[in-house]
Protein backbone atom coordinates (compact mmCIF):
# COMPACT_ATOMS: atom_id res chain seq x y z
CA UNK A 1 0.00 0.00 0.00
CA UNK A 2 1.45 3.31 -1.08
CA UNK A 3 1.70 6.30 1.32
CA UNK A 4 -1.40 8.57 -0.50
CA UNK A 5 -3.11 5.34 -0.78
CA UNK A 6 -2.48 5.37 3.34
CA UNK A 7 -3.26 8.94 3.33
CA UNK A 8 -6.78 8.99 1.55
CA UNK A 9 -8.13 5.77 4.30
CA UNK A 10 -7.11 7.99 6.85
CA UNK A 11 -8.75 11.22 5.31
CA UNK A 12 -11.77 8.66 4.40
CA UNK A 13 -11.45 7.63 8.03
CA UNK A 14 -11.07 10.49 10.02
CA UNK A 15 -14.26 12.48 7.92
CA UNK A 16 -16.09 9.16 8.89
CA UNK A 17 -15.52 9.90 12.84
CA UNK A 18 -16.27 13.78 12.88
CA UNK A 19 -19.44 13.12 10.76
CA UNK A 20 -20.65 10.16 13.39
CA UNK A 21 -19.08 13.07 16.21
CA UNK A 22 -22.07 15.57 14.96
CA UNK A 23 -24.80 14.05 15.45
CA UNK A 24 -25.85 13.63 19.33
CA UNK A 25 -27.30 10.58 20.34
CA UNK A 26 -30.58 11.20 21.92
CA UNK A 27 -32.52 7.42 22.57
CA UNK A 28 -33.30 4.32 20.78
CA UNK A 29 -36.33 2.83 19.99
CA UNK A 30 -37.94 0.73 22.04
CA UNK A 31 -40.15 -1.44 19.56
CA UNK A 32 -40.94 -1.03 15.77
CA UNK A 33 -43.22 -2.43 13.63
CA UNK A 34 -43.71 -2.28 9.41
CA UNK A 35 -41.74 0.92 7.45
CA UNK A 36 -40.19 2.79 9.68
CA UNK A 37 -37.52 5.43 8.98
CA UNK A 38 -35.42 8.26 9.85
CA UNK A 39 -33.51 10.68 7.78
CA UNK A 40 -30.68 12.60 9.12
CA UNK A 41 -29.64 16.60 9.49
CA UNK A 42 -27.75 15.24 6.30
CA UNK A 43 -30.35 13.34 4.35
CA UNK A 44 -28.89 10.13 4.71
CA UNK A 45 -31.91 7.87 5.38
CA UNK A 46 -31.62 4.61 8.05
CA UNK A 47 -34.38 1.57 8.52
CA UNK A 48 -35.30 1.59 12.10
CA UNK A 49 -35.92 -1.69 13.85
CA UNK A 50 -36.17 -2.44 17.91
CA UNK A 51 -32.74 -0.55 19.05
CA UNK A 52 -32.17 1.33 16.87
CA UNK A 53 -30.38 4.72 17.94
CA UNK A 54 -31.75 8.17 17.21
CA UNK A 55 -29.77 11.42 16.78
CA UNK A 56 -30.73 15.37 17.59
CA UNK A 57 -32.33 16.35 13.62
CA UNK A 58 -33.75 13.19 12.75
CA UNK A 59 -36.73 13.33 10.91
CA UNK A 60 -38.77 10.10 11.50
CA UNK A 61 -41.66 8.55 9.56
CA UNK A 62 -43.39 5.98 9.47
CA UNK A 63 -45.74 3.93 6.74
CA UNK A 64 -49.24 2.17 6.61
CA UNK A 65 -50.24 0.18 9.33
CA UNK A 66 -46.54 0.71 10.80
CA UNK A 67 -45.76 2.50 14.56
CA UNK A 68 -42.78 2.73 16.70
CA UNK A 69 -41.88 3.47 19.56
CA UNK A 70 -39.04 6.11 21.25
CA UNK A 71 -37.44 6.55 24.65
CA UNK A 72 -34.84 9.11 25.21
CA UNK A 73 -32.37 9.77 27.26
CA UNK A 74 -34.30 11.68 29.70
CA UNK A 75 -37.54 9.39 30.11
CA UNK A 76 -39.68 10.24 27.60
CA UNK A 77 -41.55 8.03 26.24
CA UNK A 78 -43.58 8.75 22.75
CA UNK A 79 -45.55 5.99 20.41
CA UNK A 80 -45.61 7.31 16.63
CA UNK A 81 -48.66 6.12 14.94
CA UNK A 82 -49.07 4.87 10.82
CA UNK A 83 -48.43 7.54 8.80
CA UNK A 84 -47.05 10.48 10.67
CA UNK A 85 -43.85 12.78 9.94
CA UNK A 86 -41.97 14.19 13.17
CA UNK A 87 -38.75 15.90 13.76
CA UNK A 88 -36.54 15.88 16.74
CA UNK A 89 -35.69 19.39 16.15
CA UNK A 90 -33.56 19.46 19.58
CA UNK A 91 -33.00 17.82 22.22
CA UNK A 92 -30.60 19.36 25.02
CA UNK A 93 -30.69 16.74 28.09
CA UNK A 94 -27.92 19.49 29.81
CA UNK A 95 -30.06 22.61 29.30
CA UNK A 96 -33.31 20.51 29.75
CA UNK A 97 -34.44 21.66 26.43
CA UNK A 98 -36.34 19.80 24.11
CA UNK A 99 -38.19 21.23 20.95
CA UNK A 100 -39.61 18.39 18.57
CA UNK A 101 -42.37 18.73 15.68
CA UNK A 102 -45.08 17.03 14.28
CA UNK A 103 -46.22 17.09 10.67
CA UNK A 104 -48.54 14.82 9.65
CA UNK A 105 -49.94 11.70 12.37
CA UNK A 106 -50.23 11.13 15.49
CA UNK A 107 -48.70 10.48 18.58
CA UNK A 108 -48.87 9.52 22.21
CA UNK A 109 -46.21 11.00 25.19
CA UNK A 110 -45.51 10.97 28.66
CA UNK A 111 -42.40 12.90 29.13
CA UNK A 112 -39.24 12.76 31.27
CA UNK A 113 -36.76 14.41 33.42
CA UNK A 114 -36.68 17.56 30.97
CA UNK A 115 -39.95 18.72 31.26
CA UNK A 116 -40.03 17.57 34.93
CA UNK A 117 -37.03 20.23 35.72
CA UNK A 118 -37.84 22.94 33.53
CA UNK A 119 -41.49 22.81 32.48
CA UNK A 120 -41.25 25.44 30.00
CA UNK A 121 -38.59 23.55 28.37
CA UNK A 122 -40.16 20.91 26.44
CA UNK A 123 -41.70 22.03 23.35
CA UNK A 124 -44.30 20.38 21.06
CA UNK A 125 -45.13 22.10 17.56
CA UNK A 126 -47.97 20.77 15.75
CA UNK A 127 -47.99 21.87 11.97
CA UNK A 128 -51.12 19.73 11.08
CA UNK A 129 -53.96 22.16 11.50
CA UNK A 130 -56.39 18.83 11.95
CA UNK A 131 -57.16 16.51 14.46
CA UNK A 132 -56.84 16.44 18.78
CA UNK A 133 -54.80 16.89 20.97
CA UNK A 134 -54.80 15.40 25.03
CA UNK A 135 -52.97 16.47 27.74
CA UNK A 136 -53.25 13.49 30.46
CA UNK A 137 -55.63 11.55 27.83
CA UNK A 138 -55.15 9.10 25.19
CA UNK A 139 -58.34 9.45 23.70
CA UNK A 140 -59.22 13.20 23.54
CA UNK A 141 -62.43 13.80 21.50
CA UNK A 142 -62.07 17.89 20.37
CA UNK A 143 -59.16 19.62 19.00
CA UNK A 144 -58.03 20.52 22.60
CA UNK A 145 -58.57 18.52 25.73
CA UNK A 146 -57.36 18.16 29.50
CA UNK A 147 -57.59 15.21 31.42
CA UNK A 148 -58.62 17.37 34.47
CA UNK A 149 -60.12 20.70 35.29
CA UNK A 150 -57.19 22.22 35.31
CA UNK A 151 -56.18 25.30 33.31
CA UNK A 152 -54.25 28.29 34.32
CA UNK A 153 -53.06 31.41 32.13
CA UNK A 154 -49.61 33.37 33.70
CA UNK A 155 -50.34 36.91 33.38
CA UNK A 156 -54.29 37.30 32.76
CA UNK A 157 -57.52 35.34 33.55
CA UNK A 158 -58.88 36.45 30.16
CA UNK A 159 -60.31 33.62 28.08
CA UNK A 160 -61.74 33.84 24.42
CA UNK A 161 -65.21 32.22 24.25
CA UNK A 162 -67.70 31.51 21.81
CA UNK A 163 -70.37 33.83 23.63
CA UNK A 164 -68.07 36.76 22.76
CA UNK A 165 -70.38 39.18 20.62
CA UNK A 166 -67.13 39.62 17.93
CA UNK A 167 -67.65 36.09 16.83
CA UNK A 168 -71.14 36.76 15.68
CA UNK A 169 -73.88 37.69 13.17
CA UNK A 170 -77.48 37.94 12.52
CA UNK A 171 -78.16 38.69 16.65
CA UNK A 172 -81.84 39.02 16.73
CA UNK A 173 -83.87 38.87 20.48
CA UNK A 174 -85.07 35.70 21.68
CA UNK A 175 -88.63 36.42 22.29
CA UNK A 176 -89.36 33.02 24.39
CA UNK A 177 -89.27 34.96 27.62
CA UNK A 178 -88.74 34.49 31.15
CA UNK A 179 -91.18 31.18 30.69
CA UNK A 180 -88.34 29.61 28.53
CA UNK A 181 -85.76 30.15 31.16
CA UNK A 182 -87.89 28.46 33.95
CA UNK A 183 -88.20 25.51 32.07
CA UNK A 184 -84.16 25.23 32.21
CA UNK A 185 -83.66 22.41 35.29
CA UNK A 186 -80.26 22.47 36.33
CA UNK A 187 -78.94 18.61 37.77
CA UNK A 188 -76.61 17.05 39.23
CA UNK A 189 -74.31 14.17 37.14
CA UNK A 190 -71.37 12.47 36.93
CA UNK A 191 -69.83 11.51 33.17
CA UNK A 192 -69.89 7.86 31.94
CA UNK A 193 -66.13 8.54 30.86
CA UNK A 194 -67.03 8.38 27.02
CA UNK A 195 -65.32 10.59 24.50
CA UNK A 196 -62.75 10.46 27.09
CA UNK A 197 -64.61 12.62 29.43
CA UNK A 198 -63.25 12.22 33.22
CA UNK A 199 -65.97 10.27 35.34
CA UNK A 200 -66.09 13.56 37.73
CA UNK A 201 -69.15 14.94 39.20
CA UNK A 202 -70.65 18.25 38.81
CA UNK A 203 -74.13 20.36 38.42
CA UNK A 204 -75.05 22.29 35.03
CA UNK A 205 -77.79 21.26 32.12
CA UNK A 206 -78.63 18.95 29.64
CA UNK A 207 -77.80 19.99 26.02
CA UNK A 208 -80.92 17.91 24.27
CA UNK A 209 -83.39 19.64 27.32
CA UNK A 210 -81.99 22.83 26.54
CA UNK A 211 -82.62 22.39 22.91
CA UNK A 212 -86.30 20.83 23.41
CA UNK A 213 -87.09 24.19 25.64
CA UNK A 214 -85.46 26.02 22.63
Amino acid sequence: MTMLNRLFIILIFSFSVMSVQAETEIGQTVFARGITMAESLRGEIRVLSSDSKIYEGDTLTTGEKSFVVLEFNDGTRMSLRPNTIFQLEQFKLENNKADVRLFTGGLRASTGTISQKNPDGFKLHVKNTTGNVGLGTQTPAYQLQLSANSAAKPTTSTWTVASDRRLKENIKPYKGGLSDVLEITPVWFTYNGKAGMPKDTGVGVIAQDLQRIA
